[in-house]
Formats: structure tokens, sequence, C-alpha cells
């Protein structure tokens, strides 16, 4: 081997290894994929709300309720990479459900439009879930689905491929809600933009919520899930589910 071939072969190596440290995952059919385009379906499944405590206009004090996302022009949070948005919880948990804002309806940036982060210090993050690709090309002012590709972290246990704009409001609609299962307990979690929203042609640095609460998909959503998920892949997602509505009983 010359000398050229093996340096090659050294990078080659080190590319992988860093591809590896980074930890990429691609998705699998362990995340379920619903189309329910009714908001009172996933109000109706929180039992608490956060309280979103930073914006980009700095520090706030706004906790949703289900009476402001199912009236007309409810409010959405901005983030960007300058300034996240921060919600906080009473009690920590490690399962949250996270009602996106889409203002551009069809593009997959604004559905993977944030990074999740925890944190139970409110000052020390751990990075918890990051988009990086999904399987579709964007449908502009389509309400279309888009299934995740390659991520970091802990993909969503469910997202609603829909939007779900109740009354509707002036500022994006609600839609394309996501549901997430974490191996910690979590009292501060942050969204920043996503690497997805930030690297993809025509992406942009901004992310918008309407709310985030503590919540696990009903058996009403789940039933318009589309396509059937491998057989593994089934029995994982519907093992943690079915653990998490356990819990929630129990609470």
């Amino acid at each position: 081997m010359s000398r050229t071939q093996k340096a090659v072969s050294r990078g080659h190596l080190v590319a992988v290894a860093c591809l590896l440290s980074i930890g990429v995952s691609h998705a699998s059919a362990a995340t379920v994929y619903s189309q329910d385009s009714n908001l009172a379906d996933f109000t109706s499944t929180i039992s608490t709300y956060g309280t979103f405590i930073q914006d980009l206009s700095g520090t706030i004090s706004y906790t949703p309720t289900n009476a402001i996302l199912l009236a007309a022009d409810y409010p959405r949070k901005v983030g960007t990479t300058f300034r996240s948005v921060d919600v906080q919880f009473g009690t920590a948990t490690d399962h949250i459900v996270v009602f996106d804002n889409i203002d551009h309806l069809g593009y997959a940036w604004d559905v993977f439009q944030y990074e999740i982060l925890g944190s139970n210090d409110g000052s020390s993050f751990t990075s918890l879930f990051n988009p990086h690709s999904v399987n579709e090309a964007d449908q502009p002012n389509v309400n279309a689905a888009f299934t995740l590709n390659q991520f970091t972290g802990t993909a969503p246990t469910l997202l609603n491929n829909s939007l779900t704009p109740g009354l509707g409001s002036s500022v994006g609609n609600i839609g394309y809600e996501e549901y997430f299962q974490f191996s910690t307990s979590y009292s501060y979690y942050r969204f920043t933009p996503s690497y997805l929203t930030l690297n993809v042609n025509g992406g942009e640095n901004e992310l918008e919520l309407s709310a985030v609460g503590i919540a696990v998909p009903s058996q009403t959503i789940l039933d318009t899930s589309s396509g059937t998920p491998e057989p593994a892949s089934f029995l994982f997602a519907a093992t943690g589910l079915a653990a998490l509505a356990a819990r929630r009983r129990r609470a």
C-alpha cells in the first residue's frame, strides 16, 4: 500500500470514527406516525402544561391552557440560536408532547424545527433530540407527511403528520405534534433551532412553539396512524407507550 493509500485509509477511518462519536442514528418504525387533524384530541392528553420561562423577547412567564389553545388566535413562542425557548415543569418528567406552530406548511424543516435539551438545574443542559434529515421531499403549501431519517438522541415515539389548526391563529397554526419519552426526567426543557432547519436550503434560524405538556398519545390518536410498523419496532413503541399510560393512571 502506498503512502497516499495509507493516508486515505487513515483519513477514512478517522471520518468513520467521527461519525460514530457524533452518534447519528437512522429512524426506524419505532416512531409511530399518526394523521389526526383534531386539536382537541391532543389537548385532551395533557396532564400538565409546562411554563414558558424564556423566548426571543427574554424572560417570560406564560403557561398555556386547553382553553387558550382551543380558542382563536392562540399565541406562539419564538426562539433562535441567540435565545432559546425554555419551558419549566413543577415536577420533573421524562415524557412530553410538543405543539409545533407551523408557518411554512409543507416544509420538513418546519416540522422538525427544533433540537430538545433537558436540565434539572436550569443551567446545565443535555441534548436529547436533534433531527438531521427526512425521507421525503418538501411539498410547499401541502399538508404533507414526513418521516424522520437521520437524527441524534431519542426519536419521538409519535409524530402527528397533520396540521391541527383548531380555530386558527394569525401567527401560524398548531400541528405536527411530537410525543417523546426520554431515559431521564427533567424539570427544564430547552428548544433551539434544529440541525435540519439550520442546514437545509430555505431553512431558518428560528423555531415556534405553542405549548409543551406532559402527555402520552391516546388510543384515538393511535387509531389514525398510517402504515404498519415492523413487528419488533412496533413492540418497542407499544411497550413504551403502554408503560407511560400505566404510569399516568397511577399518578
